[in-house]
């Protein structure tokens, strides 16, 4: 089966016993409400777990501009693939940095490498568990204006944080665990 907006509604809709829609630009009652969530709800999936299907990686050139204070140096989030949440820079988890709008602030100078998390805007793209947890998040945003039932609301959220849980698991076993390195102060500490 090919993935896309369409049957990742479906999917949704199926799961709450409601029509199924046949296009996103319809003027039924799903289709707009599926419309209206589909987009952001994919965002949100993306954002709560660095999925291996949406991790990218991005070499980062300086801005002249600045920050005021707080930090030395400006880069520009990436906008192609869109950034929608950054990880790390420059392979190390020590170093900081902060996000503001679509910049990134940090004190490393000169160039910065930028694991983040993009927007996926192919379906084909997802690993099969995203497209679960995205049905799943779906059909609880899409169970109260569609059913009416807060019941069917909270089975949805059941199912939702089922998938959540699943996925990320499966997810967080594929590729090499990182290596952690410590100080030689805490080395001394624990002999």
């Amino acid at each position: 089966m090919t993935i896309s907006l369409v049957s990742i509604c479906n999917m949704s809709l199926s799961q709450l016993g409601a029509t199924e829609i046949s296009d996103l630009g319809t003027n039924g009652r799903n289709a707009k409400l599926c419309n209206m969530f589909i987009e952001p709800t994919i965002d949100e999936i993306l954002r709560l777990h660095p999925w291996n299907c949406a991790y990218c990686r991005k070499t980062l050139a300086e801005l002249s501009e600045a920050p005021d204070f707080g930090y030395g140096h400006k880069y520009a989030l990436p906008a192609n693939p869109y950034c929608l949440r950054a990880l790390r820079i420059n392979e190390d988890w020590r170093y900081k940095f902060r996000v503001e709008g679509r910049e990134l602030l940090t004190d490393e100078a000169t160039s910065v490498n930028l694991e983040y998390i993009k927007r996926i805007v192919n379906p084909s793209e997802f690993d099969s568990l995203v497209v679960t947890v995205i049905v799943s998040r779906l059909a609880w945003r899409l169970a109260y204006p569609v059913t009416q039932s807060t019941q069917i609301r909270e089975s949805a959220l059941s199912e939702f944080r089922v998938a959540l849980s699943e996925a990320r698991a499966a997810d967080a076993q594929e590729g090499t665990a990182e290596e952690f390195t410590t100080s030689s102060w805490l080395d001394s500490r624990l002999l």
